[in-house]
């Protein structure tokens, strides 16, 4: 079946660029921006483009710091970074910043902000990133229990006190040290609480303590067949909702956490963690941890569908969107997606998992090898999405959720051109990218000034009775902030100024209209 093209449509927020210029609060932070919710970092709306690092390649310099530059030339502006539990506090009680600081360091070198990600009690539904005083003693640290009283030695009980507490202690050191170090610089924006949380080997923890609270929570009666699995989600939101607001008392940097998706059908605790943030569950999630600012979902689905489908599951709640993993490999469609997420469904980031490591297709090529720093094609077709962005990114991010922005992406080679209409006039493009993946975005700043960005089309203004509208004028540049940069005008030697002009490489282009 022939896929159409789509197209998003979003009206800017009367007063909202005075609104903008009247903060004075460059704390990162959640706020309300036409209609919807966006990510606010020194006063100005943020949007994510994202690479993560390895679960493992934040341990050493060696491994995570030849990764920034690498990300900064794709035209990443964040980088997602491991934060291990074990790492920050190898002995209880005694806690260890060199490596966070590195991170630090490097990012702001290389002009990154970071995403921290904690694998604290929950990586993956498991203990794996704890520290050893935590995963040798099973009596004080409660795990697990299956409904057969076996206690499951890698997964935490999600209602252990003791847990809680240790885990509550080490975030609090390390948003003590974040204040500190990074509260002038606001280097690091957002922080992820656990990793993909939840219990996998059972349905809910089944201890004493455990039973006692579904027994008397009447979960059984509420929830019937999913009275297990909202029991434990329930338990882990309380726990996650306690440690945000241990910690957002100290430095109030946004949290959130991300979610190992399951299926319909899908068995909690074998196909994937019990009590984790699934959409079924969102009710109890949005109810109980109403201190976490957003469930961002973790999506390695190739379909166009399915990545919509998902992301709009993950969009209400008066969550903003936020893609925390996508696919970076092969067939992943990644420099695609994109597009769909920022514009059509107004998310605050995206960030493929990760720069040096493909999944699903663990086989296949990462975007960067980490012992000689070769690109895979996938880096490319990454690069040539981020950098545009990137380079209009405050503007983009004003008009998300307006009529103002518009986007198209080749979905096939077959497709030729697109037309996308804004009051009195239209964007015609035609498709010339060598690899059938023209995609692009149009931004109208005023009612004779448009913005282009993206690669592989030519352009022209015409009228909706198809006439060609004369340009005034053609920049190609970068916004920095808010401010236009122009780097390079474009001539206009032919006679007729109507004609279109040609987006080969990745590029923004400022166009004035001649409406006289």
């Amino acid at each position: 079946m022939r896929r159409r093209n789509f197209v998003a449509t979003c009206v800017l927020a009367p007063g909202a660029v005075a609104a903008w210029a009247q903060n004075t609060s460059g704390m990162p932070q959640i706020r309300e921006l036409n209609g919807g919710k966006a990510l606010f970092v020194d006063g100005l709306p943020f949007l994510i483009l994202g690479l993560q690092w390895d679960c493992d390649s934040c341990f050493a310099r060696e491994i995570m710091d030849p990764l920034f530059p690498e990300a900064a030339k794709m035209g990443c502006n964040t980088a997602v970074l491991p934060l291990y539990w074990r790492e920050v506090e190898p002995q209880e009680g005694r806690f260890d910043f060199a490596m966070l600081d590195d991170r630090i360091e490097m990012a702001r070198r290389n002009g990154l902000r970071i995403a921290l990600v904690w694998f604290g009690t929950w990586k993956n539904g498991c203990l794996n990133y704890a520290p050893d005083f935590v995963k040798s003693d099973l009596r004080r640290f409660r795990r697990a229990h299956q409904a057969d009283g076996n206690q499951l030695r890698n997964f935490s009980c999600p209602t252990s006190s003791e847990t809680f507490a240790a885990d509550r202690t080490a975030l609090q050191a390390i948003f003590k040290h974040l204040k500190a170090v990074d509260s002038s610089h606001r280097t690091v924006i957002l922080f992820q609480m656990e990793n993909e949380v939840g219990i996998l080997g059972t349905d809910r923890c089944y201890c004493p303590s455990c039973t006692k609270g579904f027994e008397e929570g009447g979960w059984s009666s509420r929830h019937k067949k999913r009275a297990a699995e909202a029991f434990t989600a329930h338990s882990i939101a309380k726990y996650l909702d306690g440690l945000a607001v241990a910690v957002k008392e100290i430095y109030p940097l946004p949290v959130y956490t991300n979610c190992w998706l399951g299926s319909e059908n899908g068995v909690p605790g074998e196909n994937y963690p019990a009590g984790g943030p699934v959409e079924r569950v969102l009710d109890i999630y949005a109810a109980t941890a109403k201190n976490v600012d957003f469930i961002a979902p973790d999506i390695y689905l190739h379909r166009l569908d399915s990545f919509r489908s998902i992301c709009k599951g993950y969009s209400g709640k008066g969550w903003p969107l936020y893609i925390a993993e996508h696919s970076s490999g092969k067939d992943s469609r990644a420099e695609r997606n994109v597009y769909y997420a920022l514009t059509e469904l107004s998310a605050i980031g995206f960030s493929p998992w990760a720069i040096d490591m493909p999944y699903p297709d663990v086989h296949g090529q990462p975007l960067v090898n980490q012992l000689d720093r070769h690109w895979s094609e996938e880096a490319y077709d990454l690069r040539d999405s981020y950098v545009p962005i990137r380079d209009a990114m405050v503007p983009l991010a004003m008009a998300q959720s307006t009529e103002r922005l518009k986007f198209f992406v080749q979905e096939q080679p077959d497709q030729k051109e697109i037309r996308l209409p804004f009051e009195g006039i239209v964007v015609h493009a035609v498709y010339h990218h060598l690899k059938g993946m023209a995609r692009g975005i149009v931004l109208q700043l005023s009612r004779s000034e448009f913005v282009v960005l993206g690669s592989g089309f030519d352009v022209r203004f015409i009228t909706p009775e198809f006439q060609g509208i004369p340009l005034a004028r053609v920049e190609r540049g970068r916004f920095e902030g808010s401010a236009w940069r122009l780097l390079l005008p474009i001539r206009r030697e032919r006679e007729d100024r109507s004609l279109p002009f040609r987006m080969t490489v990745p590029q923004v282009v400022k166009v004035m209209l001649d409406l006289s």
